[in-house]
């Protein structure tokens, strides 16, 4: 079974040849740039380059040796637009090793660390000095402006998170971004086999926390809850005009269209679940319609945390795909995921918790980890494995490559089982 075969069975809740897997297929489903660099060295494998393709993350852009070596069964679309050498210059890691950076970023170093500097002169993010990612620094509505719903592109583009991303979706207003777009999609979608995953971003309970900063969206979703409801409408209205002309575009090539908002913290959901169902799940309901009726993909969401109390309603939403499947977080235990969603909702995640196995546990931790997860979530397909978000920068080369190796001895568990 090809790999694209193998992705749209499991999405389809049945059983493929073996459990598809992810890793470097999305942004949330990568590796960080310095344990990329990491595990090459560790393998010996020469050449190439590590291009920082998440810059706020620092997830690396993997290589076709890595997909080839792991048999990766998604790639995602945004790699086709990072294929120019000349928009790519050197950047030191902070672990020391060598990657790439966006040749377009204006990064500056200062006493307190390097500092993203937008088109305006504004200085959005930092990397503290001994940190690994950018922290935001400005948050343009932390206090009201007149103009923050008739003016909110240039609000949003002043998010250190929507200003550093890569590739540049933004570039949509240039001629022929379209076209070019089908046409990299269509060839993607020619000369691989892989299931296509593309990103639109969606957020808006992330993009509100990023614009208000986190303490004033919550004080002003209880007190001023028609201001926010009034910048919320009118993001709904941008995300729709902008998802339209690119999904349309892309659509007749790509299988999966990756949204993300994070509404978990360790212990529950950030806010409760009326709340949720009052101001968002109707928006989300309008996006996520409009998604799924440009692509005519499965809709891949990603919402880190404790969101056990909000699935119900993320299906009932329209939501295809889960991700990361944070099973280390409170009300997340993976058998009563499985048994309650599982016909529901893929769990497209939850293979390996890397806040702390993955990165921190032995190479029995992580093997054993993988064999309870894959024996609990692949029955019945509905299934991707890909460990918990992002591989972190401290985690052991020799735990990837444990986690690969267990999930190989598993992996037609579907098949077995159906035979049985």
């Amino acid at each position: 079974m090809k790999p694209r075969e193998r992705v749209l069975k499991a999405l389809a809740h049945q059983e493929p040849d073996r459990a598809p897997l992810d890793c470097g297929g999305t942004v949330v489903t990568g590796v960080d740039a310095a344990a990329y660099n990491r595990l090459k060295r560790h393998l010996g494998i020469q050449g190439g380059q590590t291009q920082i393709y998440h810059t706020v993350m620092q997830v690396a852009l993997v290589e076709p040796w890595f997909l080839d070596r792991f048999e990766v069964d998604a790639v995602d679309l945004g790699s086709v637009f990072c294929d120019s050498p000349k928009e790519w210059v050197d950047f030191r890691l902070a672990d020391g090793t060598l990657a790439k950076m966006p040749a377009w970023m204006r990064i500056e170093k200062r006493h307190d660390g390097r500092v993203f500097v937008d088109h305006d002169g504004d200085a959005q993010g930092i990397m503290p000095h001994g940190g690994f990612y950018f922290d935001q620094l400005h948050w343009p509505l932390m206090e009201p402006q007149p103009d923050e719903v008739s003016n909110l592109p240039h609000y949003l583009d002043k998010i250190v998170w929507n200003a550093m991303s890569v590739p540049r979706w933004g570039i949509g207003a240039e001629p022929g971004f379209y076209e070019t777009a089908a046409r990299k999609a269509k060839k993607l979608y020619e000369e691989s086999d892989r299931a296509i995953v593309t990103n639109f971003n969606g957020a808006m309970f992330e993009a509100l926390q990023r614009l208000f900063r986190h303490d004033n969206f919550f004080a002003n979703l209880a007190s001023d809850r028609k201001r926010v409801e009034a910048i919320l409408d009118r993001m709904l209205e941008l995300h729709i005009a902008a998802a339209e002309p690119f999904l349309k575009a892309v659509g007749p090539y790509v299988h999966v269209v990756r949204v993300a908002d994070d509404l978990g913290m360790q212990t529950g959901p950030q806010i409760s679940p009326r709340m949720f169902r009052e101001v968002f799940l109707p928006r989300y309901k309008e996006l996520f319609s409009a998604v799924k009726r440009f692509s005519g993909a499965k809709l891949f969401m990603h919402c880190c945390g404790s969101i056990y109390r909000l699935l119900p309603d993320l299906i009932d939403a329209g939501v295809d795909i889960i991700n990361p499947v944070q099973t280390s977080a409170a009300e997340m235990d993976p058998k009563r995921l499985k048994t309650e969603f599982g016909k529901d909702i893929v769990f497209w995640g939850g293979g390996c918790d890397n806040q702390s196995v993955l990165s921190h546990g032995s190479v029995e931790d992580v093997r054993r980890e993988v064999a309870e997860k894959m024996e609990i979530f692949a029955p019945g397909g509905g299934f991707v494995f890909s460990q918990v978000h992002n591989i972190v920068p401290e985690t052991p080369p020799e735990n990837v490559l444990a986690m690969f190796d267990e999930f190989k001895r598993h992996r037609d568990y579907p098949a077995r089982a159906s035979r049985q």
